[in-house]
């Protein structure tokens, strides 16, 4: 190492002061978010076809309907008749054999759920999840938050 380069890192090196243990409990919480709930993946033997269609879900007796028209434009969405169920649309801006309904979020964590999807009225799929939540800390085991959740997958017949 040159002479000039050794002089330089020298005053860092000082500046750092000794090394410090740090205590095995003081542990240092990152800030990562969680969404509590339950997250069912939508996958289908097909493509979606043009239609109506209506995602109904009964949530330990409480029922929302949300419905959408496919083939989706870049402003649709699903509108829902209750809070708490979210409908993933994927594919807006793609051709329409690549649209598709993703996923039905739930932001409570119910003890039985059941989902039906219809398309002009004819059902394409229904099922009833009993879900296996799970709790965790994302951030370390002493921090905040505690997040719970499941998932689990509903497939389609088109």
């Amino acid at each position: 190492m040159s002479l000039l380069r050794t002089l330089t890192l020298l005053p860092l090196l000082a500046a750092c002061g000794p090394a410090e243990k740090l205590d095995p409990g003081d542990r240092a919480c990152t800030a990562m978010g969680c969404i509590d709930g339950f997250y069912v993946t939508v996958t289908s033997s097909g493509a979606w076809k043009a239609g109506e269609y209506v995602v109904t879900v009964v949530a330990d007796g409480v029922t929302t309907k949300c419905s959408m028209t496919f083939p989706l434009t870049s402003s649709s969405r699903s509108d829902c008749s209750g809070a708490g169920v979210q409908v993933g649309l994927s594919g807006s801006l793609l051709p329409e054999a690549q649209q598709s309904i993703s996923s039905i979020a739930l932001s409570s964590t119910p003890a039985s759920v059941a989902i039906a999807i219809t398309r002009d009225g004819v059902s394409l799929a229904s099922s009833v999840f009993t879900p296996s939540y799970k709790t965790s800390r994302p951030n370390g085991p002493d921090c905040e938050p505690i997040c719970t959740s499941a998932s689990d997958t509903l497939t389609v017949s088109q």
